[in-house]
Formats: structure tokens, sequence, C-alpha cells
């Protein structure tokens, strides 16, 4: 009897454990309920309404190519929720805006991608950008889809999923009106704009140029070593917002506000950096480094009989056509057909506006097209047979983009070279 006992205490203790088990189950299955695709799902839905949320819409502060190269750009995005997104951008008229598809999809995360073509995000995406920027196949190397890694309704971070380059979304005041908000962006960057720049942080002076919206600083650091650095920055209607934290001199600036009065850009903080804009004398500023561009358009009645010839008998004799013609710190660049040489030229300075040009030189393609006779009248206009002097104008003198250069001896020939890339016909 004792052994029937224990028996039956083991059967009646097996029992209550089994029945709290099986009290237990529901709330176990309670938790794991749903399935982790409906999660996911959940989780899209949450954040497209946060998207959606921002009634003015998002300012998005875009970086094209992973080493951000050609700077920032303001984008206003609104999320509709008829699955559309309206954008618009300081790099095109303010008033424009153009309208795709968008939509949130799981790729080892939730990503936003504008799945449809739109005018303007894609004008930073193409293989072949619209304005000859970046290399054919590869255009401003910009992204459509973006990972998102921290969404609010405050701020949303995201990252290129090609590029990995950080795109913060900040939503956009109710009483922002987008087309005059643009507008402040475009024309603070034309008054910001000078030829030249020069970078003063702690005892470190650099040399600064700008290309695109990225700027580009030479200087010696405290032992020595000559350094070169690229900055991307944005524009915004009181200055520069730098893609990361500068630290030159020990000094740590994220922002640049413009002072217009003393020419001069105030670093955030305390150490006390600056930025200085330069009015560069223009026959300096034309041998300084920049692209000038040479097109058949901007040549006087002077000038254009003799392009005529040249193109005309390269043509005929060569089957080629001049494809691009620069100037850059005294060396002519050019492309006939696949062939592409240069014309190196002396330079002589007179006072601030004035400039003579005479040619020394050239490499073997160069040559080639010279004693051919196609390049002696392409150049005839700019250099003559023994070399040409010219008085200087330009449309901007805080920031040229066009440069007027008018013959000493012959005010009949005029040639305009512009700062903006152009094909010579």
């Amino acid at each position: 009897m004792k052994i029937l006992n224990i028996r039956i205490i083991n059967l009646l203790f097996i029992s209550v454990i089994l029945s709290v088990l099986g009290s237990c189950t529901p709330e176990v299955d309670s938790v794991f309920d749903d399935s982790s695709a409906n999660r996911i799902t959940k989780a899209l839905q949450v954040d497209k309404e946060i998207l959606q949320g921002a009634k003015n819409g998002w300012l998005m502060k875009y970086y094209p190519a992973s080493d951000q190269r050609y700077g920032g750009y303001n984008m206003l995005v609104k999320f509709g929720t008829d699955g559309n997104a309206v954008i618009a951008c300081d790099k095109f008229d303010a008033s424009k805006t153009s309208t795709s598809n968008y939509s949130l999809v799981q790729s080892a995360g939730p990503v936003l991608t504008f799945n449809e073509y739109n005018e303007i995000i894609h004008y930073f995406s193409d293989p072949v950008n619209s304005d000859g920027i970046g290399k054919k196949g590869e255009g401003m190397l910009g992204d459509f889809e973006f990972t998102l890694r921290e969404v609010s309704n405050q701020k949303i971070v995201m990252y290129g999923k090609k590029t990995n380059s950080r795109i913060e979304m900040t939503p956009i005041s109710p009483d922002t009106n987008w087309t005059n908000y643009l507008k402040s962006i475009q024309v603070a960057e034309y008054n910001m704009g000078f030829g030249m720049y020069s970078y003063v942080a702690g005892n470190i002076t650099a040399k600064v140029t700008m290309s695109y919206r990225s700027m580009t600083m030479n200087y010696a650091d405290e032992k020595g070593n000559n350094i070169s650095t690229n900055i991307p920055y944005l524009v915004t209607p009181t200055g520069y917002e730098l893609y990361d934290t500068l630290s030159i001199g020990n000094v740590k600036v994220k922002t640049l506000t413009y002072n217009a009065g003393n020419h001069e850009f105030v670093s955030d903080g305390t150490g006390g950096a600056k930025l200085y804009g330069i009015i560069t004398p223009l026959n300096q500023l034309l041998t300084g480094g920049s692209n000038w561009y040479f097109s058949y358009g901007n040549l006087s009645t002077f000038g254009q009989p003799y392009w005529d010839k040249a193109a005309n008998d390269l043509y005929t004799k060569e089957g080629e056509v001049l494809s691009y013609m620069y100037l850059n710190a005294n060396i002519i660049y050019f492309k006939s057909g696949s062939y592409p040489g240069k014309y190196t030229m002396t330079s002589s300075l007179q006072g601030d506006n004035n400039i003579g040009f005479k040619l020394s030189g050239y490499d073997s393609n160069g040559q080639f097209y010279y004693t051919n006779g196609y390049f002696q009248y392409f150049l005839y206009p700019f250099c003559g047979a023994s070399g040409r002097s010219f008085t200087l104008s330009c449309d901007n003198i805080q920031n040229p983009t066009v440069i007027i250069l008018t013959d000493v001896t012959d005010s009949s020939n005029v040639i305009t070279l512009t700062k903006k890339s152009s094909a010579p016909y």
C-alpha cells in the first residue's frame, strides 16, 4: 500500500505540473502569435505614416556620390497618401515640381525608393547627366533608394543604398512657401559666390576653390605638410552647412554664416574661423586654374570665318568634329574626333583687366592639328600668329561666369569665354 500511495502522489504531482504548463501556453502564444512578415508590414506602415504626416513635406539634404564630390542639394519632398511624392529642388527653377511614385519596402531594413522616373531626383542618379556632369555611364552617381536608420516625427536619417551617403530629412514648417524658400537659397548662393576664397582657422590659412558645391582647401599644417582636403557643403539661405564637421587649426566648424558687408563667412562655435570671399583681378582669374570654354557662337564676326575654315577642313580631310576646347591655367585643351590634345600659352598680365597670350608649345596631337593647318585657324582669333593682347570684362566682378576678351588692336575681335561647360558648336 505504501508503494501504491507513492505512485498516486507522483501521478497527482505530474498532473499539477501539466495543468500549470497548460495554463501558461496561451500567454506564450499571444507574444509570438504575429508572424515576422506581419511585424515588418506594421513597422513599414508606421514609417509611412510618419513620412505622410509632415503636411508641408520634408526638407531633404541630398548628397549624390559616395565621396560627396558634387556637394549637397536641398530637396523639398511631400509624401502623399496616394503613393505619389511631389519633389522640388534648389538645382532647378524654384517653382518647378515633379511628381512620381514612391514606396517603402523591406530589404535588410526599411528602404524608401522612388521607383518611378522623377525628373528631379533622377537628375542626380541618371548615368548620363542632362547637363553633362560626371562621366558618361556614371552621371552624378546619386541614389534614388535609401535605407532608413532613424525615423521620428522630428527627423529622419537615411543612407543612400548605393553610395552610403548620409541623407537627413526634417519637416518643413507649415507656413513655409516652397518657391520662396528655394529662391532664397538660389539668391544667397549667387550673392555668396566669389572667384576665390581664403579660410583662416587658428594659425592656418588655406587657399580655397569651389567646384559644384564642394570646397577644396590647400594649406600647410602645423608641421609644414602640404594638405589638400575636399569639403562638401549645402547652401542655406544664410550661408553654408558642411556635410561633416571640419577641423583645421584645432577649430571645429559645421556651419558658415555669410556677412555680406565684409565679404566673409563666420563659423559656428567659439573658434573664430572665417572664410573670406576674394574679388580677384580678371586676368588672374582667367589663368588661375578654372576651365573657360570656347564656342563658335561666342566669337564675333571677326573670328567665326577662321573657325568655319578650320571646321570644314577638319571634317573634310579627317572626318572629325571639334568636341571641346577650353582654357585652363595657360593651356588650351581640345578634342577632335576621339583625339585629345593641348596647346601651351605664355601669358602676360597687365594691370587687373588686361592680358596677352602667345602660343609657346603643344603636345603630339596638338602638333599634328597645328602643322596640318586646322588649329592655326581655331587659335588665330585668340593668339594670332605672334600673340594678341586683350582688355577683359565680365558679367559679375565678384564671381564671373563669363569673361569677355576684346582685342586691343582690333576691337572687332571679341571672344566670350564661359565658366559653364559648353560645346564648341
